[in-house]
């Protein structure tokens, strides 16, 4: 933040298939758009947290590296992610809670794979 330097980004979500599989854009190659929504973040000393639509249109919460922007991984939301999220460690473990439109998600992550 002090250089202004931009490291990576990313879009927020998944290409819709409704643009993938649009019959005009069919043998185009068409790169990641994201879902054009806003997203929910969360910077962590671990990943970085970030709510978004995937390409089948459900929620996702995805994790993503902070150094390269690479998606670790993602889960699937009940409902859409809201304003914003929090973390907290119990007994060695990390926990993410994300405001949906349906109320709370509580989401124990895994361990690393190396434990």
């Amino acid at each position: 933040m002090n250089t202004g330097e931009q490291l990576w980004w990313i879009p927020a979500g998944d290409t819709p298939n409704r643009i993938l599989g649009h019959p005009a854009l069919q043998g185009v190659e068409i790169g990641n758009t994201g879902s054009g929504k806003q997203a929910a973040q969360l910077v962590t000393p671990t990943p970085l947290f970030y709510t978004g639509d995937g390409s089948d249109g459900m929620p996702y919460l995805y994790a993503v590296n902070k150094s390269s922007g690479v998606r670790l991984g993602q889960i699937q939301l009940p409902a859409s992610g809201r304003y914003g999220m929090m973390t907290y460690m119990h007994q060695g473990r990390q926990h993410v809670l994300v405001q949906t439109r349906g109320g709370l998600v509580a989401l124990d992550l895994p361990l690393p794979a190396s434990r």
